[in-house]
């Protein structure tokens, strides 16, 4: 593998949020690791809980909105998605920029999966 090519602190999206409450307040560690996306949440400074792990070879589209180049989802519409992971994940970034920066690794890495240019590390 070609170890981290991408990792920083994400908001994710609480789906089913109540009318008044803040969608992102949930910090997140993320990292993109070959063809995983994985997410850990952080609470007070600290990681707690389990990882979650996206394996962006098994299914997983990016959408990304044109007007919140911010955000970005991860959305499974196939029937082989692991049953512990939501169908629809969505993240916030802290700048346009870093948004744009994810996208932009995330969809390196899908390219290389639809048999576009493989990751630099595996060019012989």
């Amino acid at each position: 593998g070609g170890g981290v090519a991408h990792s920083g602190l994400l908001k994710k999206k609480k789906e089913g949020h109540g009318m008044f409450e803040d969608p992102y307040k949930m910090s997140v560690i993320a990292k993109l690791e070959g063809m995983v996306f994985s997410l850990r949440i952080v609470h007070n400074g600290e990681v707690v809980g389990v990882e979650e792990e996206y394996d962006l070879s098994q299914g997983w589209q990016l959408a990304q909105r044109e007007d919140r180049p911010d955000r970005f989802s991860l959305i499974h519409k196939g029937p082989n998605r692991d049953p512990a992971l939501p169908a629809t994940v969505t993240l916030k970034a802290a700048s346009k920029a870093e948004g744009e920066m994810w996208v932009e690794k995330l969809t390196e890495t899908a390219r290389w999966m639809s048999g576009g240019a493989p990751p630099p590390d595996v060019i012989p």
